[in-house]
């Protein structure tokens, strides 16, 4: 088994009471099936007040309190179940949390989910473009098969937009349009099965030598006459009909909404995205956003969602932090707040997820000619 990571991965360690959130409070928390068989047999005082504290209806989730705190959360922010009977008798879930796997056949990648403050500080802790490691480990389950060229098709374009994203030669907005050409482009090859042409695509993209002709192209699309405000606010829009799982984030784009109608005037994000120090957290995002879901198109055919995932929640989060951050009165939401708050709500919703990779097929603030219009792209 091939085990493939962030270079930062290892780095990962829970800050457990210093930790200004806590992943133990606000979340149903499944019980594996291996797991709940042992807490069925665990005996003494203990194994009492884990079968107390389980529901098995449905699927197996520890009860939460009136404040909606794991039941095994005590007055320290510390776990029960660790300090009374070990680590090792975890559940998955907790055991695992906030690191990701998503298994390829023999190729396994993991990293660190962004719902976590320690996760957004590791992943935008350096202004070096983020690598990856791979390595070969042992695992004990059987691996399934893949068909290896659609794979390494895949593979071999996800390094393509690694290398776009993070061509530092390039503003951010110039990377940004190239990423979603090149993926609209190859997103068509693949639904003609054609892979030839989709090998050929990546060629194209991965030549820097072809990115005047590709911006040259592009600056002819700008067919739509939408306002920038109109468009803004039809990707908010977007993000308010999913499933809400934390009020706040439902007040946070309601009063974003609110504020961009009483105080825009014209196109925020050439300036915003101007910032050199902003470009670099951009790319680490994009980046971790590609890493997390491209590859995943393998079992779907979706590159093209997979990468608006991306660039979506890189033109909310601007929108968000421009509106949200302009009153010395109130808390300022960091950037790593509001990365925090949005990988909650739609990184760790099934239903969310899906939502956002369907609207991309049938949202026009989602297009390429809208994306143009946001970035204010002119060639």
């Amino acid at each position: 088994m091939r085990l493939r990571y962030p270079s930062y991965y290892n780095n990962f360690h829970c800050l457990g009471t210093q930790c200004k959130d806590n992943c133990c409070i606000g979340w149903e928390i499944d019980i594996d099936e291996q797991t709940l068989e042992k807490y069925r047999n665990i005996k003494g005082w203990m194994g009492k007040r884990l079968r107390c504290a389980i529901a098995e209806h449905d699927s197996a989730h520890f009860i939460l309190d009136e404040e909606k705190r794991c039941p095994f959360l005590n007055q320290d922010n510390l776990c029960d179940i660790i300090l009374s009977i070990g680590e090792e008798n975890l559940c998955t879930i907790c055991a695992e949390h906030p690191r990701f796997n998503n298994w390829f056949g023999n190729l396994k990648e993991t990293g660190i989910g962004l719902c976590c403050e320690e996760a957004v500080h590791l992943l935008f802790l350096s202004d070096e473009p983020i690598a990856f490691i791979e390595e070969e480990t042992v695992d004990i389950e059987e691996a399934d098969k893949i068909d290896k060229e659609v794979f390494s098709i895949l593979d071999y374009a996800r390094n393509a937009a690694f290398d776009i994203v993070q061509n530092r030669e390039l503003d951010i907005i110039r990377r940004m349009v190239l990423l979603i050409t090149f993926t609209q482009d190859l997103q068509k090859m693949l639904d003609a099965e054609d892979w030839a042409g989709a090998v050929g695509i990546v060629d194209i993209f991965r030549d820097r030598e072809n990115y005047d002709e590709v911006f040259s192209a592009l600056s002819q699309l700008q067919e739509e006459s939408t306002d920038f405000l109109t468009l803004a606010k039809e990707i908010i829009g977007v993000y308010q009909s999913m499933e809400v799982l934390d009020e706040r984030w439902k007040m946070l784009l309601i009063e974003t909404e609110d504020r961009m109608e009483a105080n825009i005037a014209e196109n925020i994000f050439p300036s915003v995205l101007s910032k050199n120090d902003l470009a670099i957290f951009i790319e680490h995002l994009l980046v971790y956003f590609l890493f997390r879901y491209y590859l995943m198109a393998y079992y779907d055919g979706d590159v093209a969602a997979k990468v608006n995932i991306a660039i979506s929640c890189v033109i909310l989060l601007c929108i968000l932090q421009c509106f949200l951050c302009q009153s010395k009165e109130e808390e300022v939401l960091t950037w790593g707040d509001l990365v925090k708050m949005y990988a909650k709500e739609i990184e760790y919703s099934e239903e969310n997820l899906k939502s956002l990779q369907e609207a991309y097929w049938t949202e026009p603030c989602f297009r390429l000619s809208a994306y143009l219009k946001i970035f204010t792209f002119t060639g």
